[in-house]
This record gives structure tokens, C-alpha cells and sequence, in this order.
């Protein structure tokens, strides 16, 4: 990522936490951020995508932070990294402004979708799992770690419920590689 985007997204999480996500301007993102207006609006048309990249950015140190977890468990890998992710969501400053006082961004935001983010999400769980796509199994992870954007939890009690998902997770994954009643393959469903 280049030093002037870096400054961006920068900027856009202290406008945030300052002004909200409606009241900051690009003006103040790129002043924030260090940079020059011309130069923000040569990255970004608008705050819609510049907000975009923002949350593609920050599900990527999510993954990262959740794989960092995965591969030093000392325990079971899949509640360890489930663990970390939520953990992350729940003290995530930009999230906890926003569920506080825009929570009609929160609901957007937190839907699963199309997205890109939403995307990479889906296919590090499947990933994770060792399905070739992206699979219901690790939709249910990443809804049950995105739940914790409206719903934070404390880091034991994210632990205790991480043993239990990772559970769920790993029979339903179990159950679509397994043929179904009627012999065809379970693909799983897609939000």
C-alpha cells in the first residue's frame, strides 16, 4: 500500500472517531491524513469509497491477526483464530464509535454482502477449512465473528463461545463434503 493511501485510511479512522462517519469531510480525511486534497480524490471519488477501502483494509488485518492466531495456537487452531477475530471486532475503536452513535452505519456495514471484504472473509474461512470455495461453514464463522461489531463480548467469554462455533463449524463443513440424502453434493449456502 502506498505511503499517500496509507495516510488516508489513517486520516478516515481519526475522522471517524473525531466526527462520525457522516460529518467528516474529505477535507478533513486528507488533512488528517496528510495529504492533499487533489491527492485523496486521485485515490478516492467519494467518502462511500473511500469508506470501502477502509473496511477492505481493516479485514485484512483482521485475517492477518486471525492467521497470526491460527498458526501459534497451542490449542485448537480453528478456536484460536475464531477467538482472535472476534476479539478483534470487539475492540475495534472504529466499531465501538459507530455501534455508539451511528448505529444505522453499524447495521450496514455488519450485513453480510457482496463486498470485498466480505468476500476475503469468506474465502480465508473456507480456506481455513479446506474448502475449495467459499462454503456455509465458513459463512458461519465469519457471521459469528462479525456479530461481535453489535455485540461485544469479553475476551473469556469470546473463548467460551469459540469452542462451541468452532464445533458448529466443523460439523457443517463435515455435512457438506458429505453426500446428501438424495446422493448430491451440499455446496452450501451464500448471504
Amino acid at each position: 500500500m502506498s505511503r499517500s493511501r496509507a495516510g488516508i485510511l489513517a486520516g478516515a479512522r481519526q475522522c471517524i472517531l473525531q466526527y462520525g462517519t457522516r460529518k467528516s469531510t474529505m477535507g478533513d480525511i486528507a488533512r488528517v491524513g496528510g495529504v492533499a486534497k487533489a491527492t485523496l480524490y486521485n485515490h478516492f471519488r467519494d467518502k462511500r469509497e473511500l469508506y470501502a477501502a477502509l473496511v477492505d483494509a481493516e479485514v485484512d488485518a483482521l485475517i492477518s491477526r486471525c492467521a497470526s492466531a491460527y498458526a501459534a495456537a497451542q490449542g485448537d487452531p480453528l478456536v484460536a483464530g475464531l477467538s482472535e477475530a472476534a476479539i478483534g471486532v470487539t475492540e475495534h475503536s472504529v466499531l465501538r464509535y459507530v455501534a455508539a452513535n451511528e448505529p444505522l452505519v453499524l447495521g450496514t456495514m455488519s450485513q453480510p454482502g457482496a463486498g470485498a471484504g466480505w468476500q476475503r472473509a469468506r474465502a480465508y474461512a473456507a480456506e481455513l477449512l479446506g474448502a475449495e470455495q467459499p462454503c456455509a461453514a465458513g459463512d458461519l464463522a465469519v457471521r459469528w465473528v462479525a456479530s461481535h461489531a453489535a455485540w461485544p463480548a469479553s475476551p473469556e467469554e469470546i473463548g467460551r463461545c469459540a469452542v462451541a462455533v468452532a464445533e458448529a463449524v466443523r460439523v457443517l463443513a463435515a455435512a457438506e463434503v458429505s453426500p446428501g440424502a438424495t446422493g448430491t453434493q451440499e455446496t452450501g449456502a451464500h448471504a
